[in-house]
């Protein structure tokens, strides 16, 4: 925004605003990118749905819509190398339903074409988890890992084809939280930090912390 100090204030005019299908009853997730182009939301409650949407100029791009009787998850992307098929622009985002399932979708996130969202769905991998919101999965060395909640735990995909390589119970009561990423898998659910061999999800160690309730992270 422009620096108003004479006047001790800071003039904030956002240099655009959309309204998203299912506006007002929308609970939108965080906004992730791959690059200054295109940027990815997804919507719940109103309607369940994934958005790429111009960074400039706020017009919709694509979208793909999950349907009713979904719980839409926060999404999260791989940034791929140019010339390497092998690691393109992706989304990914895990979906619940309300049958105790759930399934992780994976999206094409290359920049132009006129490809509609049902086009740029590359595949969808069902596993065992408790409806609930899903936070980010992250995405690193060819996999996707997913906190699935009570029931789901710690899930782990092929980033590529969407194969389920393993499902390790460490949800504890904690429904929403994310795992994060340095040379191992870290989860914190429920007080309890845990550090987990990322090629097969068991706890190398743990250790309890002060948190109150079911605190996740």
């Amino acid at each position: 925004g422009k620096n108003m100090a004479f006047q001790g204030m800071v003039e904030d005019t956002p240099d655009w605003t959309i309204q998203l299908p299912g506006y007002p009853n929308l609970q939108v997730s965080p906004i992730v990118s791959t690059g200054i182009r295109t940027i990815y939301l997804t919507t719940t409650k109103g309607r369940n749905m994934l958005h790429g949407i111009h960074r400039f100029d706020g017009g919709i791009y694509w979208s793909y819509d999950f349907g009713m009787g979904h719980t839409v998850g926060y999404p999260a992307v791989r940034k791929g190398s140019p010339g390497d098929q092998s690691s393109q622009d992706r989304v990914y985002v895990a979906v619940a339903s309300q049958r105790g399932m759930a399934a992780l979708y994976c999206f094409d996130a290359q920049q132009g074409g006129s490809m509609t969202g049902v086009q740029r769905l590359l595949w969808q991998t069902s596993f065992s988890a408790s409806n609930q919101i899903f936070w980010s999965p992250i995405v690193c060395r060819g996999r996707v890992y997913v906190g699935g909640g009570l029931a789901g735990g710690l899930t782990c995909f092929n980033a590529n084809t969407g194969a389920l390589q393993w499902q390790q119970p460490y949800g504890g009561p904690g429904q929403s939280w994310s795992p994060s990423y340095w040379q191992n898998i870290f989860t914190f659910t429920c007080g309890e930090l845990r550090r987990h061999d990322p090629n097969t999800g068991n706890v190398q160690q743990s250790m309890s912390l002060p948190a109150g309730g079911t605190s996740n992270g």
